[in-house]
């Protein structure tokens, strides 16, 4: 079943000024049983900062590009954007 799009309706409205538009705390990623792939990551992106992602190959760059755009899922912490948190939307 496809994954709902977390990214959906996010957009904030004039009235409502959000703090940051992606704020994430805690977050880690495991692969392959126990072998962490980054833990406990806190990232915030203000509104109007812009940010890279450097590192050598397979630090998880794209893995944390990935669960930011919500297609795949964290182990442990949060990722909120646009203040709403998007890595509980497709949970029943």
């Amino acid at each position: 079943m496809p994954r709902a799009n977390p990214w959906r309706d996010l957009a904030p409205s004039p009235s409502t000024p959000v703090e940051a538009v992606v704020d994430i705390r805690g977050l880690s990623k495991r692969y392959s049983g126990a072998v962490p792939l980054f833990n406990e990551v806190d990232l915030r992106l203000d509104v109007g900062v812009k940010a890279a992602l450097i590192g050598p190959s397979g630090c998880g760059k794209s893995t944390l590009l990935h669960l930011i755009a919500g297609l795949d899922d964290g182990d442990r912490g949060s990722i909120e954007v646009c203040g709403q948190r998007i890595d509980t939307l497709g949970e029943s």
